[in-house]
């Protein structure tokens, strides 16, 4: 691979990501909505438009890297698209505009600081697994069959659940709010 070719390839995994980073504030909003199997369909759509695009861009249009890249870069702007508007059809009906409430912000922040912390861990459990392995002797890991059981079995382990509890953890926060203001 050329030099110029890494850093293109490189700029587009950089835009794909900035694009996932609204995508997941949308999703994170499904799934305050309880809207967990409407979340995972849209999920099973991005992820198989994503992988048998792929296919067909690189089978079809140009079979390079930065190809590659450019159809994940359009593939995360889409889910965007999409999370959005699946959010926006699913909130309940209100006559006021919505806005961005500063105060609201406020008063969360420790809980939203902990959902960060739970999400800097989800990711350091991710990648637990190489980090282990790094350590492990080479001739350990041909006991686990070149590692792979090893990894598998890791992974398994370090799966996060937080998928499927925040949106309990989020009720549970909004619901004390509310009796609390209410007892007030």
């Amino acid at each position: 691979i050329d030099s110029k070719t890494l850093i293109f390839s490189i700029q587009m995994m950089a835009i794909a990501v900035i694009f996932r980073f609204p995508m997941s504030l949308y999703e994170g909003g499904l799934m305050g909505l309880q809207k967990q199997v409407l979340t995972n369909k849209i999920h099973v759509f991005i992820g198989t438009l994503r992988g048998l695009g792929a296919i067909f861009v690189l089978e079809f249009i140009s079979p390079t890297i930065a190809m590659f890249f450019i159809w994940q870069a359009i593939i995360s702007l889409l889910s965007s698209f999409i999370f959005a508007f699946a959010l926006w059809n699913n909130l309940p009906d209100s006559k006021r505009r919505p806005k961005f409430c500063k105060n609201i912000l406020v008063s969360i922040w420790r809980y939203a600081a902990s959902v960060s912390a739970n999400a800097i861990l989800g990711l350091l459990m991710s990648q637990l697994d190489k980090i282990i392995l790094s350590k492990i002797e080479k001739r350990l890991l041909n006991l686990f069959g070149n590692g792979f059981f090893l990894i598998l079995l890791i992974s398994i382990i370090s799966l996060r659940i937080d998928s499927h509890l925040i949106p309990v953890f989020n009720f549970s926060v909004s619901i004390s709010s509310i009796m609390s203001k209410k007892s007030s």
